[in-house]
């Protein structure tokens, strides 16, 4: 009877927990979805948040099971032009290949052929009904397009940073540790470690603290989690 009772408080708090997810992104924008998207924009065709995005089987990239075609990294110029920018980020013109911010560009740049519009990548996990999404939107890559020279670097090596952007004559950096803790977040892309990437300040999947921070930026919380001033 125990062991049956641990088991159904078990199976609540999965439950709880799936629900909470599920609601983070649902109704968001980037929910584009039939049934729970926001008006203004959804692909027609899908009744799913999941299949845009992401793949259960046969994904054109294994991680995260990507549904998508993401633009040529050598298509997505960065800023790099600061004085007080670390050597190796002034070295980087365009986005390191396997970045992971070219899975968000593949919206977010409209790169892929689509113009103003989203696509869904033409996998054999989709149905034909699926496969001939429109986008009922406007332009829905933010904004950005594939020059981001005069937005945040991103593909940059964060700790190298943090070493030399005082010899440059910039002002330090926090220490990658506490960055962390503060709650940015870094990745690694084959041999490069602890990149500065757009999910480093963007949190996909949770439109708690918009647009899709992944900290309350009241008081710059957010730009103070790297930068000491």
């Amino acid at each position: 009877m125990k062991m049956k009772k641990t088991l159904i408080l078990a199976l609540g708090v999965v439950l709880v927990s799936s629900s909470a997810f599920a609601l983070s992104i649902t109704g968001s924008k980037h929910d584009l979805s039939t049934t729970t998207g926001i008006p203004g924009g959804v692909l027609t065709g899908t009744t799913k948040l999941c299949e845009v995005c992401h793949a259960p089987h046969n994904a054109v990239v294994p991680i995260p099971l990507w549904n998508r075609t993401n633009p040529a990294a050598g298509s997505i110029t960065v800023y790099n032009t600061s004085a007080t920018l670390s050597n190796e980020t002034k070295g980087i013109a365009t986005l390191p290949v396997g970045s992971i911010s070219l899975q968000c560009l593949s919206c977010h740049a409209a790169a892929n052929g689509d113009g103003a519009n989203v696509s869904i990548m033409k996998t054999n996990t989709l149905n034909a009904a699926v496969l001939a999404s429109t986008w009922t939107g406007t332009v829905s890559n933010g904004g950005l397009g594939t020059d981001l020279t005069n937005d945040h670097p991103i593909g940059m090596n964060y700790a190298t940073a943090e070493t030399t952007r005082v010899a440059n004559g910039g002002t330090a950096l926090v220490a990658l540790a506490t960055a962390k803790t503060n709650g940015a977040v870094f990745f690694t892309n084959g041999a490069l470690l602890n990149q500065m990437e757009c999910a480093s300040c963007h949190k996909v999947h949770d439109n708690a603290f918009p647009p899709f921070l992944r900290v309350n930026n009241a008081g710059s919380a957010l730009c103070k989690a790297c930068h000491t001033n």
